[in-house]
């Protein structure tokens, strides 16, 4: 499995959705690089990051910037309200 990866580099890919981000709450991956995707410019650098800081609990780094405690909480905030504008629910 994948349960000592903790470094993840994929940016600039062709990541579209939240889904596939989404999917790495599976893996305890605690520094991720994800931008340079669609999914990045479609819904905002700033609002992304938030997502999925929200989204995945065990992520330390993103991006290169170091994820603090008042960020996540700010994010985790912000995760709800922005489903809560959404007209269906995340996966």
């Amino acid at each position: 499995g994948f349960g000592e990866l903790r470094v993840l580099m994929l940016a600039n890919n062709t990541i579209e959705g939240l889904s596939s981000v989404r999917a790495l709450r599976a893996v305890a991956v605690s520094e991720v690089r994800l931008q340079g995707n669609p999914v990045c410019e479609s819904i905002g650098s700033s609002a992304f990051r938030q997502l999925l800081i929200a989204m995945v609990p065990s992520v330390k780094s993103l991006n290169g910037g170091e994820v603090r405690e008042r960020e996540r909480n700010e994010a985790e905030k912000f995760y709800i309200s922005y489903w809560l504008r959404q007209p269906s629910a995340p996966d």
